[in-house]
């Protein structure tokens, strides 16, 4: 309960005669120019986002391989991961927010090229799960032998 009064009193406090003293400001009006997170800005770019993508190449061919699967054509089960995608779609979007700072035409093509992949293992309806598309959700060692697993 205290803290509870203690946060009342800091955002009254933020009101001076009826002007709030912070006003929010959308992130693609924001300019870094600073030494310190400029300079962490283009580490992102030139190192953890490659690195990142990289590292999520798995759960590209798990879209791919769902893609297929779609089309009728034979290919291999995705992995049974469930979490995959979904660190990709992250890495898709810590790209985009370094697009909005600056563009860079092949990091643009890198996830087009992506979203083209993505688009193409949705379903009908829009549902993307490869796991759950595919069946190889079947196969993963998660599910604590219950009947949806092995």
């Amino acid at each position: 309960m205290k803290k509870l009064i203690l946060a009342g009193l800091i955002l009254s406090s933020l009101h001076i005669q009826g002007q709030e003293v912070l006003t929010p400001v959308s992130f693609e009006k924001v300019n870094l120019s600073d030494q310190f997170w400029s300079n962490r800005m283009r580490i992102q770019k030139e190192t953890l986002v490659p690195v990142a993508f990289e590292r999520t190449q798995e759960a590209v061919e798990d879209l791919r391989r769902t893609a297929a699967i779609l089309n009728g054509e034979e290919s291999p089960l995705p992995t049974s991961s469930r979490f995959n995608t979904s660190d990709l779609y992250k890495v898709i979007e810590g790209a985009a927010y370094l697009l909005k700072m600056e563009r860079d035409p092949a990091l643009e093509k890198q996830i087009d090229d992506i979203t083209v992949i993505i688009g193409a293992a949705q379903e009908e309806d829009g549902y993307l799960y490869p796991a759950h598309t595919s069946g190889s959700y079947q196969y993963a060692d998660l599910w604590g032998g219950c009947r949806y697993g092995r």
